[in-house]
């Protein structure tokens, strides 16, 4: 698993409380594909279909439909079945703001939610920016509470830097 799946895995573990599995292989035409997080929150009974694409020196200005089409293969869609019967999940895409030209996001980000609407899908553009600002916040708020400890290297991680940064 990539270093930004661990991330988000574990954000939406801890952090939004849901229940995730990852890396679910599927047959795709002749090769394979996976989802990279599937995530249930069963609180507000929710589920997530997660696609992450972090590669900052990498533009998807002009790939925002081969990502969304990504998230809707037939393929793809039999294999959440299988874990989530009659739930039909909400498509994100997660990548670095520096992956959209920052003068097109906004109509990309439309474009993306236009895709997914037609084909009866809610969906969102998540900011790995905005994932480790929020994660962070999370961190801290526990960090304040006596014995808050995690096995997470994500959020060890966090906690010493969230420590390397008090005075001295």
């Amino acid at each position: 698993m990539e270093a930004a799946e661990q991330i988000l895995r574990d954000y939406m573990a801890y952090v939004k409380k849901c229940f995730c599995v990852t890396n679910i292989r599927y047959k795709y035409n002749r090769n394979y594909g996976d989802i990279d997080i599937l995530a249930f929150d069963s609180k507000n009974k929710v589920l997530y279909d997660i696609g992450s694409k972090f590669a900052p020196s990498y533009d998807y200005t002009n790939y925002i439909g081969e990502l969304a089409d990504e998230l809707l293969t037939q393929e793809r869609i039999k294999k959440i079945e299988e874990y989530c019967v009659g739930i039909k999940p909400v498509k994100i895409i997660a990548l670095s703001r520096k992956s959209i030209n920052p003068r097109k996001r906004e109509s990309k980000e439309s474009e993306l939610k236009n895709i997914f609407e037609k084909a009866s899908y809610k969906s969102e553009i998540w900011y790995f920016e905005d994932i480790i600002i929020d994660f962070q916040s999370w961190l801290k708020e526990k960090m304040k509470q006596e014995g808050a400890k995690y096995d997470s290297p994500v959020i060890e991680t966090l906690r010493m830097i969230a420590l390397s940064e008090k005075p001295r």
